[in-house]
């Protein structure tokens, strides 16, 4: 989604009224990051390195200012060879270091809930030392694989042709913040016996839930929605209608399905975190934001601030990605 860039006077002219707006805890979450290449390689690439870690923490930036929860999230991230072909590559894949279930102040019991989540709803770091999630990028997109096509690492929204790593890594970060399902292919979900958070909202066309149904394939192969109210409420306010929709294609597919905003609803709306990249993608929207705040984040969105009166105005003087290049017809993909 694009929005056009707020001038500095303006800025400036509205700073009181936002102050008055937004709570005294605002943007208080940070990240802690952890990068894992050794010397020479990954985040450390002599020529790379640099503009990789640059565009990370412009990632890790965007969403600590959306993110309320007065917290500390650490991650680890790096480069590795993937591989690929001319046709497509993985881009990188993302996944929460621990699951927990039953910790003091857990909004759900038997429900497993991703540590960073924890730690936030905590407010302490349970696991001291570890890091909440890791994230790991295909070193191999630049120059060896997708022909032509590399990753884009600069600070201007203007990838091109090019991948923009930004935008990755915020949709993989948006994981590891607990945006995924534990369903598996044949309808099982979750670990010993409990879902996750996330599974829970996860309801049928009927309105069921599909940790409530017996497990079938059907149940994850048919249309799926999201029931948070947060969720639902964000998205009609942007005009929706029907409901939340889940990616949750015919036949089955390991990382996305299930995992993703749907494609075809959310493809100009959401695209952050819908299966396909078509272009970057750097605001976080109200869905997915009212999704994380179901999740039980406390969050920070900008767009559900109600339009200011005139003299308030006077007074006061934001596990798999899919990406798909239509016009070249390459498919890339990124766990």
């Amino acid at each position: 989604m694009r929005h056009t860039r707020i001038g500095r006077g303006l800025a400036c002219g509205l700073a009181l009224w936002l102050a008055l707006l937004l709570p005294a805890t605002a943007w208080a979450a940070s990240f802690e990051v952890i990068y894992a290449d050794s010397a020479g390689e990954g985040f450390f690439d002599p020529s790379l390195g640099e503009a990789r870690r640059e565009g990370f923490e412009r990632a890790l930036d965007t969403w600590s200012a959306h993110l309320l929860d007065d917290v500390t999230l650490r991650v680890q991230a790096s480069f590795d060879k993937m591989g690929g072909s001319s046709r497509g590559a993985t881009l990188g894949y993302a996944g929460p270091t621990y699951l927990m279930a039953n910790f003091a102040g857990a909004p759900q019991a038997d429900t497993w809930y991703v540590s960073s989540l924890a730690d936030a709803l905590t407010g302490a770091d349970l696991k001291p030392a570890q890091p909440d999630f890791v994230v790991a990028f295909n070193s191999d997109i630049d120059g060896s694989v997708l022909g032509g096509i590399d990753w884009y690492y600069g600070e201007q929204d203007a990838a091109g042709d090019d991948v923009d790593f930004q935008t990755v890594a915020m949709h993989e970060l948006c994981h590891g913040l607990g945006f995924m399902s534990s369903f598996r292919s044949d309808g099982s979900w979750g670990y010993y016996g409990m879902p996750t958070i996330f599974d829970t909202f996860l309801v049928n066309a009927d309105g069921q839930r599909l940790v409530d149904l017996p497990e079938s394939m059907s149940n994850v192969t048919a249309d799926t929605y999201f029931a948070g109210d947060s969720a639902l409420a964000a998205y009609e306010a942007a005009g929706g209608s029907g409901g939340v929709r889940i990616y949750a294609p015919s036949t089955w597919q390991s990382g996305s399905s299930l995992s993703h905003l749907d494609e075809a609803t959310f493809r100009h709306q959401a695209g952050l975190m819908s299966p396909y990249y078509d272009e970057a993608v750097r605001e976080i929207d109200g869905v997915v934001l009212g999704m994380l705040e179901d999740l039980g984040w406390q969050v920070y969105d900008p767009s559900a601030i109600p339009e200011p009166s005139a003299g308030v105005l006077l007074m006061g003087g934001m596990a798999v990605l899919a990406i798909r290049r239509r016009r070249s017809g390459r498919l890339f993909v990124a766990g």
